[in-house]
């Protein structure tokens, strides 16, 4: 069973609507290996009638089964959308199919529970990831993370040892603001350039 409603029942005044949506009723597919549907979708909402459009407005909440992305660590969280907010057209390019006066509005709680589920589902917000705790402290954090700095590419140019003295008398002659000249070859033939 879908949600469906009949336009000729909010002519008069507007309806409220509660259930629940099976996600076989919803057709969820969520093609996301990391996230699988846990329970119904509830809903609460009311629709009103304004010329050619229906507006719906209402709650909706459901539970999904996540599995983390840092560290594959499963864990249950709900999608609660509390000022759920829609307009339906019944005119138009983009109106909704109309069968019998009724309207189906199973495709539109499925695309905005969709649209509100995380692209990287994280157990904790500071999850450090596969064989590490999220409660391990700041202080082991700080460990970590000065561990992994020695380790990295930089290091290696960290410890280069320039000679400053030979660094600063290439400077003062290429890099002053003086003119100076210096001599050049250019095709076997001596001269002399300014340089700035």
């Amino acid at each position: 069973m879908s949600l469906k409603i009949n336009i000729k029942h909010l002519e008069a005044e507007p309806k409220t609507y509660e259930g629940q949506l099976t996600a076989a009723e919803l057709d969820m597919d969520t093609q996301d290996d990391l996230i699988k549907v846990s329970s119904s979708l509830s809903y609460q909402l009311s629709a009103e009638l304004h010329e050619s459009n229906i507006l719906l407005s209402g709650e909706l909440e459901q539970t999904f089964q996540y599995e983390c992305a840092r560290c594959l660590k499963p864990f249950e969280k709900d999608i609660l959308i509390s000022s759920w907010n829609q307009i339906i057209q019944l005119n138009g390019e983009n109106a909704m199919p109309v069968d019998n006066d009724c309207i189906d509005l199973t495709q539109a709680l499925r695309e905005d529970i969709l649209l509100s589920l995380p692209q990287h589902p994280l157990c904790t917000k500071d999850c450090r990831g596969i064989g590490n705790s999220a409660g391990q402290g700041i202080a082991s954090s700080e460990d970590q993370l000065k561990a992994e700095a020695k380790s990295s590419a930089w290091t290696v140019l960290d410890q280069l040892q320039l000679d400053w003295e030979r660094a600063s008398k290439i400077y003062w002659l290429y890099g002053s603001t003086k003119k100076k000249t210096i001599p050049r070859q250019a095709a076997g033939t001596s001269s002399v350039q300014q340089c700035a």
